[in-house]
């Protein structure tokens, strides 16, 4: 699995997993249980390294929530897909993070 920051001192890497967007339809406004359970269980992970684990659950689902909130399950696949074949964080996904760390940790 590949992993991209969202925030440069925090690395919320939000990649599911190909199965998991295999099995998903690209028109789905609701994310599956199991891309929720990714994206949530990557940013635990990497969140774990520069956090007190007080500050990683509010964090991580202020991320999801964003992303819920302002993307379709299809568009964040799209956004994956695009991050993927370019190497970059999609810029979309760097604001939530920022936006999340500002709300959570400030």
């Amino acid at each position: 699995m590949r992993w991209f920051a969202l925030i440069g001192w925090v690395g919320l890497g939000m990649l599911m997993t190909p199965m998991a967007r295999a099995q998903s339809t690209s028109v789905d406004p609701v994310y599956p249980e199991q891309a929720v359970t990714d994206i949530l269980d990557n940013c635990q992970q990497q969140t774990a390294q520069f956090l007190p684990p007080d500050l990683i659950e509010p964090l991580c689902q202020c991320v999801l929530t964003q992303f819920q909130a302002e993307f379709s399950y299809g568009d964040y696949e799209q956004l994956i897909d695009e991050a993927e074949k370019t190497g970059e964080d999609p810029p979309q996904f760097s604001q939530i993070g920022r936006k999340c760390a500002l709300e959570q940790l400030i």
